[in-house]
């Protein structure tokens, strides 16, 4: 059987601006549906249609390079908004609790001595050198220097690896569990020493 989508770019790029576009009907509740996601993740006030259609369209054009037949354009751009709109929300709940928690730890931080904060960093810093290279730059470049994931995406680029953003956050996740890990361990072992 034929997929009802061929990899023809243009046409499905210009059946894609037809369809988002908001002066038919289509493309209104194609709005519609994403501004009302977007109130219902209450992320109206950071994010707009507009752009979670300008990352279904990005998406749309990584599916069809991939070979992806799409046989239902307007269903797939509302799943893909759908499904963005959520990896926004987890995202952000994520942030919220490593902002918690890096605030109860600054709490309990301001009760250490200088010699304590000093010996903690040491073991992150040693940490961090237990990770893969890889792992440490997403780190760093995420956490310490607070890059964009599109401007860390345009580094690896430069280096000749070309990964996706969703892949990117997911390392990035991994990469901070085995952080944790390793600073546990570390941790251990000095509690051990100590006694």
């Amino acid at each position: 059987m034929k997929p009802a989508y061929e990899p023809n770019f243009k046409r499905i790029q210009e059946e894609f601006a037809l369809i988002i576009n908001p002066k038919n009907s289509e493309g209104l509740s194609i709005h519609v549906f994403v501004k009302s996601r977007l109130r219902q993740f209450k992320l109206d006030q950071k994010h707009n249609n507009v752009d979670i259609l300008l990352e279904c369209y990005q998406r749309l054009n990584k599916a069809l390079e991939q070979g992806k037949s799409i046989t239902n354009l307007k269903a797939w751009i509302r799943s893909t908004a759908y499904n963005y709109i959520r990896e926004l929300k987890r995202e952000e709940k994520r942030h919220v609790e490593y902002q918690d928690y890096l605030v109860d730890n600054q709490t309990n931080n301001q009760c250490l001595s200088e010699e304590e904060t000093n010996k903690q960093y040491q073991m992150i810093q040693e940490a961090l050198s237990t990770l893969p290279l890889s792992d440490q730059e997403l780190i760093l470049w995420k956490e310490v220097n607070g890059l964009s994931w599109k401007a860390i995406q345009l580094r690896l680029e430069k280096k000749g690896k070309s990964i996706h953003i969703d892949t990117l956050r997911k390392r990035k996740s991994r990469a901070i569990k085995n952080l944790r890990i390793a600073y546990c361990e570390l941790e251990k072992n000095s509690c051990v020493n100590l006694n």
